[in-house]
């Protein structure tokens, strides 16, 4: 197992990197949030994909963001599934501020606290 958390707000703050089960307990014990500094999605994007054209770097198979979905995108879709996961609905999704590409898979937190599913479309 190998799981990338990537914390970031207009700019990525901290990139730490779990290949042990037994490690998320070491990274919650003492996690501190980093960022707070507007939100941008695409340095995150930017990072992944440096990534994958160093011939050292990761190799990522797939994004799971944790964010409220109010911020900029990239314009194209990446080559990998991209879901993000949000919260409990807020005044943000009620005026329509947020604007989600239809190459994001929507997971929201419903008020009875289950998972609700919205399959955007992948562009190729």
């Amino acid at each position: 197992m190998e799981l990338t958390l990537i914390q970031c707000d207009a700019e990525v703050q901290k990139v730490q990197t779990l290949t042990r089960e037994d490690a998320v307990a070491d990274i919650l014990d003492g996690f501190e949030t980093y960022g707070c500094g507007g939100t941008d999605f695409c340095p995150v994007f930017d990072y992944i994909e440096q990534q994958h054209q160093d011939a050292e770097g990761k190799r990522f198979r797939g994004l799971l963001y944790l964010s409220d979905g109010c911020g900029d995108f990239p314009d194209q879709a990446p080559d990998y599934p991209v879901a993000f996961l949000f919260p409990k609905a807020d005044a943000f999704w009620d005026m329509g501020w947020c604007r989600i590409p239809d190459w994001v898979m929507q997971v929201h937190i419903t008020e009875d606290n289950r998972l609700a599913v919205q399959n955007g479309e992948r562009s190729a």
